[in-house]
């Protein structure tokens, strides 16, 4: 800068300022790209079992039962890292009528009805098709491009029964 000139200013704004303001800009931007990876469906779960059943008879879509409880790691990876995932929550959402059920609090109607489809890990999630027949079980969390692959396979599965 040559001696005797003054900062440059903008509006009455000066440089140093400018520079702030546009590194907050630059901050804030990054940020919400970070954040923001993409369109985030949120899986709208079920949890009254005769409003699932209904709803699945009315769409004629599979139902996804998925069966959880508090304090479990895979549960957690399950609801932190799968269903957010936007192609696994695109599935879910416009292609299965989703049931969702924590254990750790519920009645004892709920327990019994999980012991009736014979529930003894976690997380399990369990597939029928739209004549309420089981067609698919898993006992184990599973990464969001491996749940997208099982989804598509009980989809097909499902397909396929109807031809018959």
């Amino acid at each position: 800068m040559p001696q005797n000139s003054e900062p440059v200013k903008i509006q009455g704004m000066s440089m140093g300022m400018i520079l702030v303001m546009a590194a907050a800009l630059l901050s804030a931007v990054i940020a919400l790209v970070i954040s923001n990876t993409g369109p985030k469906r949120q899986i709208k779960w079920q949890t009254n079992l005769k409003q699932t059943t209904r709803l699945a008879r009315e769409n004629q879509l599979p139902v996804m039962m998925y069966f959880t409880i508090d304090g479990c790691p895979p549960c957690k990876y399950m609801k932190t890292k799968v269903y957010p995932n936007p192609a696994v929550a695109d599935l879910i959402e416009t292609k299965f009528i989703p049931f969702k059920q924590n254990l750790s609090n519920a009645s004892d109607e709920q327990v019994q009805f999980a012991i009736s489809l014979g529930i003894t890990a976690f997380p399990t999630i369990v597939f029928f098709n739209t004549d309420a027949r089981e067609v698919k079980r898993i006992e184990s969390a599973v990464a969001p491009d491996e749940m997208v692959n099982i989804l598509q396979q009980v989809l097909k599965s499902v397909d396929d029964s109807t031809v018959e």
